[in-house]
């Protein structure tokens, strides 16, 4: 899943978080659930993407953002109660973008162990692309993963609720053994993490340790009956 470097779909994904997972609440972005302002809502975001690709989100404020749609920072606030709420949705599109790849993958033709194999690889990539290729986004997501913010969580539970569907997928069909199906989705979630958290892509970068795809073998061989 590529993201173009001019414009990202921003309404597209916010407020619309599929079943099962919690997305940003209306309070959280701006207390203005009429649809009609969606499409105001989608170009602020469009426009606060494009600034802090160029600016960098912490340099980037309302009154930019504002001044590049021909609107006061007064109307801005209709639709997002504050810059941080701002940033939150922006983050919240990004990480998006992942869980609808890896659930993608959990739908597609093959056994459990090559699908879950092909979605933490494709978590990695995801994020090791961005980090790569758009920099200024990579930072965002990154310093919302360690502030914690309100829109990395929803992720994380997402995340971990699509690898143990795929665990208990592989125990049902006889390719992993038994075993509480969250419990060793974390568990591996936490073997792997130097690998698909973007707080640890630089970090890591040059360091003499295994692939992902030699982690990922070795885990799920530990998985399989005996």
């Amino acid at each position: 899943m590529n993201v173009s470097p001019d414009r990202i779909d921003a309404h597209a994904h916010i407020g619309h978080g599929r079943a099962g997972r919690r997305s940003l609440q209306p309070d959280t972005l701006a207390d203005c659930g009429s649809a009609v302002m969606l499409p105001m809502r989608g170009r602020i975001l469009e426009v606060a993407v494009r600034l802090y690709r160029r600016l960098g989100h912490k340099k980037t404020t309302v009154v930019d953002i504002a001044r590049e749609i021909s609107m006061s920072p007064a109307n801005c606030y209709r639709f997002f109660c504050s810059k941080q709420a701002i940033k939150e949705a922006v983050v919240e599109m990004l990480l998006e973008q992942v869980i609808v790849a890896a659930t993608g993958i959990t739908r597609s033709a093959g056994s459990a162990t090559v699908r879950l194999l092909a979605v933490l690889q494709e978590v990695e990539r995801l994020h090791r692309q961005r980090f790569i290729e758009d920099k200024s986004l990579h930072d965002l997501v990154v310093t919302a993963m360690r502030e914690n913010w309100t829109s990395v969580q929803p992720y994380s539970e997402a995340i971990e609720s699509v690898v143990a569907q795929l665990i208990a997928d592989g125990q049902a069909h006889g390719e992993f053994r038994n075993g509480e199906s969250m419990t060793v989705a974390r568990c591996m979630l936490a073997a792997t993490y130097s690998y698909t958290n973007p707080l640890l892509i630089r970090a890591n970068e040059g360091n003499a340790r295994p692939t992902s795809c030699q982690m990922l073998e070795f885990f799920v061989t530990g998985l399989r009956e005996v």
